[in-house]
Protein backbone atom coordinates (compact mmCIF):
# COMPACT_ATOMS: atom_id res chain seq x y z
CA UNK A 1 0.00 0.00 0.00
CA UNK A 2 1.67 3.15 -1.38
CA UNK A 3 1.28 6.36 1.09
CA UNK A 4 2.02 9.93 -0.42
CA UNK A 5 2.86 12.68 2.08
CA UNK A 6 3.07 16.26 2.28
CA UNK A 7 4.67 18.56 4.76
CA UNK A 8 3.75 21.68 5.18
CA UNK A 9 6.65 24.12 7.23
CA UNK A 10 5.56 27.88 6.28
CA UNK A 11 3.34 30.25 8.15
CA UNK A 12 0.04 30.19 6.11
CA UNK A 13 -1.84 27.30 5.10
CA UNK A 14 -0.88 25.69 1.17
CA UNK A 15 -2.33 26.69 -0.62
CA UNK A 16 -3.39 30.09 0.54
CA UNK A 17 -5.15 33.00 -1.38
CA UNK A 18 -8.61 33.14 -2.55
CA UNK A 19 -11.17 29.75 -3.43
CA UNK A 20 -9.97 29.63 -7.18
CA UNK A 21 -6.55 27.60 -6.67
CA UNK A 22 -5.77 24.05 -6.02
CA UNK A 23 -2.63 22.13 -4.12
CA UNK A 24 -3.34 18.61 -6.04
CA UNK A 25 -1.40 15.72 -4.99
CA UNK A 26 -2.58 15.24 -8.93
CA UNK A 27 -0.58 12.44 -10.49
CA UNK A 28 0.86 9.33 -8.69
CA UNK A 29 1.89 6.55 -12.00
CA UNK A 30 2.78 2.95 -11.05
CA UNK A 31 4.95 1.46 -13.95
CA UNK A 32 5.92 -1.91 -14.94
CA UNK A 33 9.88 -2.53 -15.97
CA UNK A 34 8.37 -2.06 -19.83
CA UNK A 35 7.11 1.36 -18.92
CA UNK A 36 3.63 -0.11 -19.38
CA UNK A 37 1.19 2.12 -16.80
CA UNK A 38 -0.42 -0.06 -13.93
CA UNK A 39 -2.07 2.96 -12.10
CA UNK A 40 -2.54 6.34 -12.52
CA UNK A 41 -4.18 8.72 -10.33
CA UNK A 42 -4.42 12.55 -11.40
CA UNK A 43 -2.63 13.09 -14.72
CA UNK A 44 -3.28 16.82 -16.12
CA UNK A 45 -4.57 16.42 -19.85
CA UNK A 46 -2.77 18.98 -22.74
CA UNK A 47 -5.36 21.70 -21.56
CA UNK A 48 -4.57 21.18 -17.94
CA UNK A 49 -7.10 19.66 -16.67
CA UNK A 50 -8.16 17.17 -14.50
CA UNK A 51 -10.70 14.01 -15.26
CA UNK A 52 -12.91 15.94 -12.29
CA UNK A 53 -12.73 18.98 -13.64
CA UNK A 54 -15.10 18.86 -16.50
CA UNK A 55 -17.72 17.71 -14.28
CA UNK A 56 -17.15 20.48 -11.61
CA UNK A 57 -16.92 22.92 -14.70
CA UNK A 58 -20.56 21.89 -15.56
CA UNK A 59 -23.52 24.06 -16.08
CA UNK A 60 -25.55 22.16 -12.71
CA UNK A 61 -22.32 22.99 -10.93
CA UNK A 62 -21.59 26.69 -11.50
CA UNK A 63 -25.21 27.86 -12.24
CA UNK A 64 -26.46 30.46 -9.50
CA UNK A 65 -29.73 29.31 -8.79
CA UNK A 66 -29.23 25.57 -8.55
CA UNK A 67 -31.86 22.85 -9.86
CA UNK A 68 -32.40 19.16 -9.17
CA UNK A 69 -29.57 18.32 -11.33
CA UNK A 70 -27.36 19.62 -8.87
CA UNK A 71 -25.40 16.63 -7.16
CA UNK A 72 -22.52 17.89 -4.02
CA UNK A 73 -20.39 14.94 -4.82
CA UNK A 74 -20.00 16.24 -8.73
CA UNK A 75 -19.53 19.56 -8.32
CA UNK A 76 -16.47 19.54 -5.97
CA UNK A 77 -13.76 16.71 -4.83
CA UNK A 78 -14.38 15.55 -1.00
CA UNK A 79 -10.74 15.44 0.67
CA UNK A 80 -9.26 11.93 0.24
CA UNK A 81 -7.62 10.11 2.83
CA UNK A 82 -7.82 6.13 0.93
CA UNK A 83 -7.17 6.20 -2.16
CA UNK A 84 -8.72 3.15 -4.21
CA UNK A 85 -9.14 3.65 -7.91
CA UNK A 86 -7.74 6.34 -10.51
CA UNK A 87 -10.89 8.46 -10.41
CA UNK A 88 -10.50 9.63 -7.49
CA UNK A 89 -7.86 12.20 -7.06
CA UNK A 90 -6.32 14.14 -3.73
CA UNK A 91 -6.84 17.54 -3.89
CA UNK A 92 -6.50 20.36 -1.49
CA UNK A 93 -8.46 23.67 -1.72
CA UNK A 94 -11.24 25.38 -0.53
CA UNK A 95 -14.76 25.34 -1.64
CA UNK A 96 -17.13 27.84 -1.42
CA UNK A 97 -20.79 27.98 -0.38
CA UNK A 98 -23.41 29.73 -0.66
CA UNK A 99 -26.68 30.29 2.09
CA UNK A 100 -28.18 27.13 0.44
CA UNK A 101 -24.96 24.76 1.20
CA UNK A 102 -24.35 24.27 -2.19
CA UNK A 103 -21.05 25.36 -4.35
CA UNK A 104 -20.90 28.96 -5.16
CA UNK A 105 -18.03 30.88 -7.37
CA UNK A 106 -19.40 34.43 -6.53
CA UNK A 107 -18.06 35.92 -3.77
CA UNK A 108 -20.63 38.20 -2.22
CA UNK A 109 -22.53 34.71 -2.41
CA UNK A 110 -20.21 32.83 -0.53
CA UNK A 111 -21.87 32.54 2.96
CA UNK A 112 -19.40 29.35 4.64
CA UNK A 113 -16.63 26.72 3.26
CA UNK A 114 -18.28 23.76 2.26
CA UNK A 115 -14.24 22.35 2.21
CA UNK A 116 -11.02 23.63 3.54
CA UNK A 117 -8.27 20.59 3.45
CA UNK A 118 -5.07 23.07 2.53
CA UNK A 119 -2.44 21.87 4.59
CA UNK A 120 -1.64 24.19 7.31
CA UNK A 121 1.82 24.95 8.84
CA UNK A 122 3.48 23.06 11.14
CA UNK A 123 2.25 23.93 14.73
CA UNK A 124 -1.15 24.48 13.96
CA UNK A 125 -3.58 23.28 15.96
CA UNK A 126 -7.34 23.77 16.72
CA UNK A 127 -7.10 23.67 20.67
CA UNK A 128 -4.84 26.52 20.56
CA UNK A 129 -5.83 29.47 22.59
CA UNK A 130 -5.11 31.51 20.05
CA UNK A 131 -7.19 29.57 17.20
CA UNK A 132 -9.91 31.54 15.00
CA UNK A 133 -12.79 29.27 13.16
CA UNK A 134 -12.14 31.65 10.20
CA UNK A 135 -9.32 28.86 9.68
CA UNK A 136 -10.91 25.86 10.65
CA UNK A 137 -10.30 22.55 8.90
CA UNK A 138 -13.44 21.70 6.97
CA UNK A 139 -15.14 18.56 5.86
CA UNK A 140 -13.71 15.33 5.97
CA UNK A 141 -10.07 16.20 6.62
CA UNK A 142 -11.48 17.32 9.94
CA UNK A 143 -11.96 13.75 10.72
CA UNK A 144 -8.65 12.48 8.73
CA UNK A 145 -6.26 10.69 11.73
CA UNK A 146 -3.26 11.62 9.75
CA UNK A 147 -4.51 15.03 8.42
CA UNK A 148 -2.00 17.68 10.75
CA UNK A 149 -2.00 14.49 13.09
CA UNK A 150 0.69 12.42 14.44
CA UNK A 151 0.53 8.81 15.48
CA UNK A 152 -1.35 9.42 18.72
CA UNK A 153 -3.89 12.31 17.23
CA UNK A 154 -2.05 15.20 18.30
CA UNK A 155 -2.61 17.77 15.77
CA UNK A 156 0.63 20.36 14.77
CA UNK A 157 2.46 17.97 12.28
CA UNK A 158 1.87 20.20 9.31
CA UNK A 159 1.74 16.65 7.30
CA UNK A 160 -0.79 14.75 5.15
CA UNK A 161 -0.78 11.37 3.99
CA UNK A 162 -2.93 9.70 1.27
CA UNK A 163 -2.59 5.84 1.35
CA UNK A 164 -3.40 4.04 -1.93
CA UNK A 165 -4.89 0.79 -1.26
CA UNK A 166 -5.07 -1.02 -4.43
CA UNK A 167 -6.24 -4.59 -6.00
CA UNK A 168 -2.54 -5.80 -7.04
CA UNK A 169 -4.06 -9.40 -7.53
CA UNK A 170 -3.51 -9.44 -11.33
CA UNK A 171 -0.04 -7.18 -11.55
CA UNK A 172 3.13 -8.23 -10.98
CA UNK A 173 4.74 -7.78 -7.31
CA UNK A 174 8.38 -6.45 -8.24
CA UNK A 175 9.91 -4.58 -10.77
CA UNK A 176 7.84 -1.33 -10.31
CA UNK A 177 8.32 2.04 -10.81
CA UNK A 178 6.27 4.59 -8.14
CA UNK A 179 6.11 8.24 -9.38
CA UNK A 180 4.42 11.08 -7.15
CA UNK A 181 3.97 14.21 -8.61
CA UNK A 182 2.83 17.31 -6.53
CA UNK A 183 1.18 20.03 -9.01
CA UNK A 184 -0.18 23.38 -8.14
CA UNK A 185 -3.07 25.15 -10.15
CA UNK A 186 -3.65 28.46 -10.62
CA UNK A 187 -7.00 28.72 -10.86
CA UNK A 188 -10.07 26.52 -11.30
CA UNK A 189 -11.67 25.38 -14.55
CA UNK A 190 -14.84 25.69 -12.95
CA UNK A 191 -14.14 29.22 -11.48
CA UNK A 192 -13.76 30.66 -15.27
CA UNK A 193 -17.13 29.13 -16.61
CA UNK A 194 -18.74 30.59 -13.06
CA UNK A 195 -18.06 34.03 -14.22
CA UNK A 196 -21.94 34.67 -15.09
CA UNK A 197 -21.86 38.64 -15.56
CA UNK A 198 -20.53 40.22 -18.34
CA UNK A 199 -18.31 43.07 -19.99
CA UNK A 200 -15.05 43.86 -21.43
CA UNK A 201 -12.41 42.68 -18.58
CA UNK A 202 -14.28 39.83 -18.47
CA UNK A 203 -14.76 38.68 -21.80
CA UNK A 204 -10.96 39.43 -22.61
CA UNK A 205 -9.93 37.24 -19.33
CA UNK A 206 -12.03 34.50 -20.93
CA UNK A 207 -10.59 34.78 -24.63
CA UNK A 208 -7.25 34.77 -22.63
CA UNK A 209 -7.85 32.10 -20.62
CA UNK A 210 -9.22 29.89 -23.56
CA UNK A 211 -6.26 30.82 -26.29
CA UNK A 212 -3.60 29.66 -23.18
CA UNK A 213 -5.08 27.38 -20.27
CA UNK A 214 -2.53 27.73 -17.52
CA UNK A 215 -0.69 24.73 -16.98
CA UNK A 216 -0.61 22.85 -13.72
CA UNK A 217 3.34 23.76 -11.50
CA UNK A 218 5.53 21.16 -11.04
CA UNK A 219 5.97 21.73 -7.35
CA UNK A 220 8.11 18.50 -6.32
CA UNK A 221 8.03 15.10 -7.14
CA UNK A 222 9.78 11.60 -6.35
CA UNK A 223 9.90 8.38 -7.47
CA UNK A 224 10.96 4.93 -5.88
CA UNK A 225 11.39 1.16 -8.17
CA UNK A 226 11.01 -1.78 -6.29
Amino acid sequence: MPRISAYQSQIATTPNGNANTNWPLRDLVIKNSAGDVLFESGTPNSDGFLTVDTDQAAEKCIVIVKTGSYIEDECFSKHKNIITRPGEIAIYETVMGDTNNQVTYVLLHGDRYLKDNRIPPAGFSQTDPRFSSDVAVIGAAAADPDFNRDDVGVEGTGIDSIHYVLDWTANPSNNMSIEAILYYQTIKPAFVTGLHNRGDKIDSFKWMYSQKKPQPINLANDQQVF
